[in-house]
């Protein structure tokens, strides 16, 4: 028995560490290396929990990187989602999510169970881990659009809970005593078989060519058009006015069909759906801040003259593309004119 339990709860982390080198090795955009590395740190701290369960004398410095690999599990969650979903390029600043994780690396050598980890770090860290799990998904349902693709709505949500149950097994297990250790590295078995399987399944997920896209045959100029046509029609019709504008009603527009849209955002425009959108509405929105005649109009109502359907992500994709909040770039233009 003990041995099929050693196997069983291997498999989550070798799985793990296999698709986190997969990711790595397809070297098709930067979200990947943020996937990639979740997934080894998933699989760290699984390894950890194996070895300790069935080997009580493993030394210390590898349970504290197992104990610095558990830290690192929300900040990447988040930064992956917060770059998958955006686009935005991740800051310096996001660095200080690792900080802790820094710490436990730097010391990892004389942190010991009885005098740190159970004597409230570990407490500390669970509740550390479920605050981030909880950010990226207050996160992730917020930036989840109608035009957001199924299959990508699906794995997010499916990488974000599979992560997320495997932390609450060890919260179960350490706070609340319902279930047994092993149990993280045991059910992590499957919850990465069901993600690794929906991710080959779908492997357009990986920023690989979608196989709707193996047979369009576009040559450079014929994408070059498709690119100018959606240009042409946003500006002549200034349709991001309308809030709902959606990546379908882009293709009714333009007569193109919904997955040569997206093909030409990946590999054209560089650029995703809403945040092209969103572009033109922030181009509008500086024009209304700087007019004299606009003077008299709140910055709540030019955003949402401008297209936006809520004050928060007018602020977040203002701030993204121009480094200033509205009412700062508002305020230093006035300063340019006195």
């Amino acid at each position: 028995m003990t041995d099929v339990l050693l196997i069983f709860s291997s498999i989550g982390a070798i799985q793990s560490y296999f698709f986190g080198f997969y990711l790595i090795s397809i070297r098709k955009n930067q979200v990947n290396f943020y996937l990639a590395l979740l997934f080894i740190a998933l699989a760290i701290r699984t390894s950890k929990s194996v070895l300790w369960y069935f080997w009580p004398d493993t030394p210390i410095w590898l349970i504290n990187m197992g104990f610095a690999a558990h830290s690192s599990v929300g900040p990447l969650m988040l930064v992956f989602l917060i770059r998958r979903m955006s686009g935005q390029r991740l800051q310096r600043y996001h660095l200080i999510h690792f900080l802790p994780t820094l710490f436990l690396l730097i010391f990892m050598n004389s942190l010991e169970l009885n005098s740190f980890w159970y004597s409230g770090a570990y407490h500390l860290l669970l509740y550390h881990q479920l605050a981030y799990l909880l950010g990226a998904a207050i996160y992730l349902f917020r930036s989840i659009k109608p035009e957001t693709e199924k299959n990508t709505k699906n794995w997010l949500i499916l990488i974000l809970s599979g992560s997320s149950l495997w932390h609450l097994a060890y919260i179960s297990n350490y706070i609340f005593h319902l279930t047994a250790y092993i149990w993280g590295p045991f059910s992590y078995s499957a919850i990465i078989y069901l993600i690794s399987f929906y991710g080959f399944k779908h492997q357009e997920l990986f920023g690989s060519v979608n196989k709707r896209y193996r047979n369009l045959n576009l040559d450079e100029h014929q994408r070059y058009l498709f690119k100018q046509k959606i240009i042409n029609t946003i500006e002549s019709s200034q349709a991001f006015l309308n809030p709902d504008f959606s990546l379908a009603d882009l293709s009714k527009l333009t007569q193109i069909p919904s997955h040569i849209l997206s093909y030409i955002f990946t590999d054209e425009i560089k650029q995703n759906f809403s945040a092209f959108i969103n572009h033109y509405r922030i181009e509008l929105a500086k024009q209304k801040l700087a007019e004299k005649k606009s003077e008299h109009l709140t910055i709540s109502s030019i955003a949402f003259d401008c297209g936006f359907n809520s004050m928060s992500s007018f602020n977040s994709a203002f701030k993204r593309e121009l480094k200033l909040t509205p009412s700062n770039y508002r305020q230093s233009i006035k300063q340019q004119l006195n």
